[in-house]
């Protein structure tokens, strides 16, 4: 069986791929605050929830 995506399942895989590589190549710097990257994140991918962000970083991590 093949695995069919939608539009919107590809765009939102597309935007949290995104959103993940930012915050890791965020907090590689030193001296990033978690929450101060997560309120960055938010506010440009136009998010209102910070567990938002960290079940997108979660969802990552899983996927390797």
């Amino acid at each position: 069986m093949r695995n069919v995506k939608t539009a919107y399942t590809a765009e939102k895989e597309k935007r949290d791929r995104a959103i993940y590589r930012e915050y890791c190549e965020i907090m590689s710097n030193p001296g990033a605050a978690s929450t101060y990257v997560t309120a960055y994140l938010m506010k440009k991918y136009n998010i209102h929830s910070p567990a938002t962000i960290w079940n997108i970083r979660r969802r990552m991590e899983r996927q390797g």
